[in-house]
């Protein structure tokens, strides 16, 4: 849903696109009428932008896409709004006020006025594509956070508030309430210590591996069961009935279907009859009617001689009707008594069809003899189809009658009206003409027998395919079983009760029921049903014995000892309950809330402890742990409402509350304006946790003020936990405004990158220009020096830029991009020293290759900047699939990849460059003699050598990578320069 918003504002926003280009070139290449008119087609768009805008906005409100509709409410917004620019006009306004001046002459003031309709065209652009200031950016994040502070700050306010009604209720217990309280915490606890025991006793008696193969025997019978019912009612013989029946059916239903296609035909041909009477514009319709549904029909004729004969009906009163259209309406009349006289030939075609099916369910019925007597499920599903089959074959029989008759009441009305003459006109011949809604209601009949004869056919076929493959699923059914069953078995030999004798009786009926189940399946393969359903039924007795045997063994095995003294231990505990319970009914200083909680929830726990006491009785020792745990949660309860309906019993407690109460409305008062800042933010989620947590506080304020401490204290854990969420809700909306922060900056400084590239490559080309122009000559002209002179007052303006882009950068913390850009602002410096007087003028190679190299570093960032951006669009749409948000540990301007992929760039660039430097001048192998000028080209690679080792020095003391040089670290090694350094001689 958010996708297609996104999607639908995105072609609004090219739409603008388009706007604000026309308006910057409307004055380009065209006569000034032919501008107004230009301007005036603009002014139609954007009132159809507009109109678009404002049903797009209803539309996403009413699908909840809030956030789509908000940005096209704030686009119409800015449609209405007055600039502070001339005149205070809004948009429409000012664009016709640029038509009026360019159709009054004035092309001055309509280039200003349609600057401003750029300018604020590209606003409404940044709006609709949620494009925002970094200012405005900046300070919703600081907003929110500032939110996001208040917040925490207020549900800590509300959790020490929490703690101290917790302790007033504690001091405002009474004695007999405390001691009930301490009595039951120790039973729980002897509880849970018992239910530990039970647990232990049971993994080592082996008791929970029986259990299993309790459960899964049982499983097994069941399908034991099942299988022995569908073998005892099993009769193949019954197939062939099936398969005669299902010839029959497909017989009926394939002749239903000609006859639907007839009686179709027929009523399409009857419509075109009437249109043909009616008026030529009727004929030109039906004869492209009658052509559609003969095209339709050929191509499903399929070699049927009714659907061929429909087909060919059909083109042949198309072109009938064809040439109808541009007759007068004696010849149309003719015409459309043809078109009838060919519907009745369609359903005459139609009845015989029809008879033809009911001779074929006639047939079908016969079939009923070979199941006649058969109860079987496979016999009743049979006559139930047949009986399907009878009535749509009687339906469509009932319905050829009618027809019939309306037929030949129409042929003699057809009759009649040729006696009378052509003189006596349309009047007459309309007579001939059938009922157009009964021809629909024959058609619409013949359709629904179709359909019901072959739903009858395709039930058939389904039993048909059933009763094929019934003998080969019962024989993989039975075999399975007797696989699972010797299973089965064999875990049992491996418990520790296996040598009891009820083990021993198990395993015998197991055996017994496996050897069963073989012989069945092998009957079942032969179709011999009698055999294979005797064999089933002797494997589910047999089944049944081995699960009676079974829980004799669990009752027989195990630690006898520790059962008892496990029993022994629960009776006490019931025992202490029991008296517990007594106490609570007793305890007239305690709260009545507090008697009565305290015993209905002992009474609870008597009842598992009950439960447990007979599980271990007689053996099951997971359900004696399960009903001991259910009594823990019990005794747990009670304990809890031994200690409720506390209340402030003296002058200090009663202050206490007080102070609380007071506490409780200072901070919901707090709530109120938090919950105004939240929806100012459009923080819907903030806000509703925030609705709840005011109203926990309301309730909190008020059971302190009436001494509920019970109920105040759950309602300020409430509080609490709804502060906590806005907070998160708080936080994840701050966290996105960061993201489009940091968007919105990695969008800009791209953008600045690709014109600073952009700046310098013309600025390259003109200074290769001039220096060819320049030729050998050792000094400049007057004219090359001023040329000099401006290109390098051009690439000193570049590198101030480079120094913003590094700044802004910088703060973000990308270091390495940081470095580039100060090297670029460096390299820069020097290119423009270089070309002016304190570099004598300079234009050759030397500067040329500085050039080159901030070129190479703008490409460089230009590179990975875009493919930060096309891997932020990708890992967006990924997330909105799979509607996940990818948590990451810190939120970056770009991420330590790229820069470390650009790092490596730096000094691969480093190697390569020293390379080509040796190359050049030879002579720095010697140490005397060097030309200064080289010296410094080695200096400046020094430096950028010495940067990039402080970098990755920086990247690896951040990331926590161990310096390679500590003990027990192993020396990195670097492969060679241009490679990856993978593979021998070197890692990464």
């Amino acid at each position: 849903m958010m996708n297609r918003a996104r999607c639908t504002l995105a072609g609004l926003a090219l739409a603008l696109l388009f706007l604000g280009g026309g308006a910057a070139h409307a004055q380009e290449g065209a006569s000034t009428p032919q501008l107004a008119g230009d301007q005036e087609l603009l002014l139609r768009q954007l009132t159809r932008l507009r109109q678009t805008m404002e049903v797009l906005a209803g539309r996403f409100e009413a699908e909840g896409r809030t956030h789509a509709a908000k940005l096209l409410r704030e686009g119409l917004a800015h449609l209405d709004q007055r600039t502070n620019e001339r005149d205070g006009k809004t948009l429409s306004e000012l664009m016709s006020e640029a038509r009026q001046d360019l159709a009054s002459g004035r092309g001055v003031q309509s280039l200003e006025a349609q600057a401003t309709v750029v300018k604020s065209l590209e606003r409404l652009y940044s709006i609709l594509t949620d494009r925002q200031g970094m200012e405005d950016l900046a300070k919703e994040a600081e907003a929110l956070a500032a939110l996001k502070a208040d917040l925490q700050k207020l549900a800590g306010a509300e959790q020490q508030l929490e703690q101290a009604t917790r302790d007033l209720r504690q001091a405002a217990r009474t004695e007999e309430q405390k001691a009930l309280e301490q009595a039951l915490a120790a039973l729980r606890q002897k509880q849970d210590q018992l239910l530990s025991r039970t647990q232990s006793e049971n993994r080592a008696s082996g008791a929970l591996d029986l259990a299993q193969i309790a459960r899964a025997l049982e499983e097994l019978r069941a399908r034991q069961e099942r299988d022995a019912q569908v073998l005892a009612a099993w009769k193949p013989g019954e197939r062939t009935a099936l398969e005669e029946a299902l010839r029959q059916a497909e017989e009926a239903a394939r002749q239903l279907d000609a006859a639907e296609r007839g009686v179709r035909a027929a009523a399409r041909l009857q419509r075109a009859a009437e249109d043909v009477r009616e008026s030529q514009a009727g004929a030109q319709r039906a004869s492209e009617a009658l052509r559609t549904a003969a095209e339709r029909e050929a191509r499903a004729a399929d070699g049927d001689t009714t659907a061929r004969k429909a087909s060919e009906q059909l083109a042949q009163g198309a072109e009938r009707a064809g040439r109808a259209a541009t007759q007068d309406e004696g010849a149309r009349s003719k015409t459309a008594a043809e078109l009838e006289q060919m519907a009745r030939s369609l359903l005459d075609e139609a009845r015989t069809r029809r008879e033809a099916a009911q001779q074929a369910a006639q047939a079908a019925q016969g079939s009923r003899q070979g199941v006649e007597g058969s109860e079987s499920p496979l016999a009743r599903e049979l006559r139930a189809a047949l009986e399907a089959l009878q009535q749509a074959t009687q339906s469509g029989s009932q319905q050829s009658g009618s027809q019939q008759s309306g037929s030949q009441q129409s042929g003699s009305q057809q009759s009649g009206s040729q006696q009378s003459g052509s003189q006596q006109g349309g009047s007459q011949q309309s007579g001939s003409q059938q009922d157009p809604s009964s021809m629909e209601q024959a058609a619409q009949a013949a359709e629904a027998a179709r359909a019901q004869a072959e739903a009858a056919r395709a039930q058939l076929q389904t039993l048909l395919d059933e009763a094929s493959t019934l003998g080969k699923a019962l024989e993989e059914s039975q075999r399975g079983a007797a696989s699972q069953t010797q299973e089965l078995s064999q875990q049992l030999q491996g418990t520790p009760q296996a040598a009891t004798d009820a083990a021993l009786q198990a395993q015998a009926a197991l055996e017994e029921a496996r050897a069963a189940q073989e012989r069945a399946a092998t009957a079942a393969a032969a179709e011999r049903p009698e055999e294979a359903a005797q064999a089933a039924e002797a494997a589910e007795a047999a089944l049944q014995r081995a699960q009676q045997a079974l829980a004799r063994a669990r009752v027989q095995g195990g630690d006898q000892q520790a059962r008892g003294e496990l029993r022994a231990a629960q009776d006490a505990l019931r025992a202490e309950a029991e008296r517990l319970a007594r106490q609570a009914g007793e305890a007239q200083g305690a709260p009545a809330e507090a008697r009565e909680g305290a015993s209905e929830a002992l009474q609870e726990a008597r009842e598992a402890m009950d439960a447990a006491q007979q599980a271990l009785q007689r053996g099951d020792m997971g359900a004696a742990a399960r009903s001991q745990e259910q009594a823990s949660q019990s005794l747990q309860r009670a304990e809890e409402a031994a200690g409720s309906g506390a209340k402030p019993r003296d002058e200090a407690q009663q202050a206490e509350a007080e102070r609380q109460r007071k506490e409780q409305e200072r901070i919901r008062k707090q709530l109120l304006e938090l919950a105004r800042l939240a929806d100012e933010r459009d923080a819907q989620g903030a806000r509703e946790a925030l609705q709840r947590a005011q109203a926990a506080a309301q309730e909190a304020e008020e059971a302190l003020q009436e001494g509920d401490l019970d109920r105040a204290q759950r309602a300020e854990q409430e509080a609490r936990e709804a502060m906590q969420e806005a907070a998160q809700e708080i936080a994840e909306r701050e966290e996105q405004y960061q993201k489009l922060r940091q968007e919105e900056l990695l969008f800009q400084i791209s953008e600045e990158v690709g014109k600073l590239l952009e700046a310098h490559v013309a600025e390259m080309a003109a200074l290769a220009e001039l220096d060819q122009a320049r030729g050998d000559a050792q000094r400049a002209t007057h004219a090359q020096k001023l040329r000099l002179r401006k290109i390098a007052r051009a690439e000193e303006a570049l590198s101030k830029k480079s120094a913003e882009l590094a700044k802004s950068i910088g703060e973000e913390g990308s270091v390495v991009f940081q470095s580039v850009f100060a090297r670029v602002e460096e390299d820069l410096k020097r290119i423009a020293a270089l070309m002016t007087e304190e570099g004598d003028w300079q234009s050759g190679e030397r500067v040329q290759a500085l050039q080159q190299d901030v070129k190479q570093d703008l490409e460089w960032m230009d590179a990975a900047l875009q493919a930060e951006k096309e891997r932020r669009r990708e890992e967006e749409q990924q997330q909105e699939q799979q509607q996940q948000q990818q948590q990451q540990g810190e939120n970056r301007l770009v991420p330590d990849e790229a820069e470390l992929k650009l790092l490596r760039k730096m000094e691969v660039d480093v190697m390569e460059s020293i390379e080509r430097l040796l190359a050049l001048h030879p002579e720095l192998k010697e140490a005397d003699g060097l030309d200064p000028l080289v010296l410094e080209d080695v200096g400046r690679l020094a430096r950028r050598h010495e940067r990039t080792s402080e970098l990755f020095v920086a990247f690896r003391r951040r990331l926590g990578v161990p310096d390679p040089g500590a003990e027990g670290v192993p020396p990195v090694r670097i492969g060679p320069a241009g490679g990856d350094g993978e593979g021998e001689g070197g890692g990464r």
